[in-house]
């Protein structure tokens, strides 16, 4: 019985290290959205969170086409190379970006992804996580804002693997960098988010030394010849001083730690009242 109670304390400790938030979609069953468009279109419980960059013949939603922990993920498909869906979050202040924390000072950033094996495109590809930063941490400025970009090919080569959920570690892999403005593409695949805070530069890259992040966005395309169909899940982001948090997608509520351990708990004082019966 000590072993026992032992483990559901470890669990609720666990739990409380790395806080979880759930994402449902704007339709409890779960949403598809279908329509072509750059308009960005909010989750409606989830401040922040919302689907962008909509493109002929793609989808993407928060549905139950491949679960992940629990009975939903975000799933998103295209059917050619103009195909594009993305999902993304921005923290705001004000009705204006804010920072989430320094580049420099992430310590926790990954997510899971699917590749279904009937995608036809280039067996390279899959969700990408693209992370929004300001180079100067000043957000009354605007032209040194970009994205750094995590593939997975440019960390372990190769061809990604299908039917199954795969966990990419963001923080240790390499991420390569887009400028904004202008719109330019730094053509440098083997460097981390350490190595750009670092002051690593290459052509007209952007300083990063005291980049601020304000917004994470994950999605599929554009240029990916062929179809794609696959999910993301479980993105979870932490800054020096606080725990991660992770978003789980689901298409309609799970129990929080606590009511988990409530349940253990439970379940323990009824068998012991059996054994004591017995």
């Amino acid at each position: 019985m000590k072993k026992s109670l032992f483990v559901l304390s470890f669990v609720a400790v666990s739990a409380a290290s790395m806080a979880q938030t759930v994402i449902l979609p704007n339709t409890l069953s779960g949403d598809t959205y279908t329509s072509p468009t750059n308009t960005f279109i909010p989750i409606t419980d989830a401040p922040g969170w919302g689907y962008t960059n909509i493109r002929t013949n793609s989808s993407i939603g928060i549905n139950t086409s491949y679960a992940r922990s629990g009975n939903g993920s975000v799933g998103m498909t295209l059917l050619d190379g103009a195909g594009k869906a993305d999902i993304e979050y921005y923290n705001t202040s004000g009705g204006n970006y804010a920072s989430m924390g320094r580049l420099d000072e992430i310590s926790a950033l990954s997510y899971d992804w699917y590749r279904n094996s009937s995608s036809t495109t280039n067996p390279i590809h899959n969700p990408a996580m693209r992370i929004m930063f300001d180079a100067d941490g000043d957000f009354a400025t605007a032209s040194d804002r970009g994205y750094l970009i995590y593939e997975e090919y440019y960390t372990f080569g190769g061809n990604r693997a299908t039917d199954q959920w795969v966990t990419s570690d963001v923080l240790s892999g390499n991420v390569w960098q887009r400028r904004f403005s202008p719109g330019q593409t730094i053509e440098k695949f083997d460097l981390t988010i350490a190595d750009w805070t670092a002051g690593a530069s290459f052509g007209n890259s952007l300083d990063l030394t005291n980049a601020a992040v304000y917004g994470i966005s994950l999605g599929i395309g554009s240029g990916w010849s062929g179809s794609f169909s696959g999910a993301i899940d479980n993105v979870t982001i932490g800054f020096n001083g606080s725990d991660p948090t992770v978003y789980n997608f689901e298409t309609q509520a799970v129990p929080e730690p606590a009511s988990m351990l409530a349940l253990g708990i439970g379940g323990l004082a009824l068998l012991r009242r059996r054994r004591a019966k017995a």
